[in-house]
């Protein structure tokens, strides 16, 4: 891998860093490396759930809110916050049950490596099943993968209920 892409070129340019940086190839950075790619690719799908669940906050209570004479923070705080809550659950369930799931990004950029830093439940299935061979680990992978998107989902929804 190179280390001469565009966000190197950015903070080399303006002398931040003074060579560059092994986003993928250092010992610590690539699981955060993809981490952040991760959050990139999420945000479109976070942005268009949330802002479904804007739209249906009624014109009528706002508008009353600020005859009343909330100020913006107040709206936010009392109104629209708690009323995109089961939004904003749902949006976190899907997130952690996708990010959980994650395999292309990791697979492409790192492969798990260097040295399996990089390595989610998804990728470390794969590497054990079919670059190991070793199908049982790899089994008892997945159902662990299984076991954490269930207690996840679990755990969100039980904050759901207390709405």
């Amino acid at each position: 891998f190179s280390d001469n892409g565009m966000l190197n070129g950015f903070l080399l340019a303006f002398r931040l860093i003074e060579r560059p940086i092994p986003w993928i190839t250092s010992g610590h950075l690539p699981i955060f490396s993809v981490t952040m790619a991760n959050i990139w690719l999420g945000i479109p799908f976070n942005f268009v759930l949330l802002y479904t669940g804007l739209q249906g906050i009624p014109e009528e209570l706002l508008e009353s809110a600020e005859i009343d004479g909330a100020t913006g923070w107040q709206k936010v705080r009392f109104i629209i916050t708690p009323l995109l809550r089961p939004v904003i659950l749902a949006t976190l369930t899907l997130g952690c049950i996708f990010t959980v799931k994650v395999f292309d990004l990791v697979w492409i950029i790192t492969q798990g490596g260097p040295g399996d830093v990089s390595h989610l439940f998804s990728t470390l299935s794969y590497s054990l099943a079919f670059n190991k061979l070793h199908f049982g680990k790899a089994s008892a992978v997945l159902i662990v993968m299984v076991l954490v998107v269930a207690l996840l989902t679990a755990l969100l929804n039980l904050f759901q209920r207390e709405v």
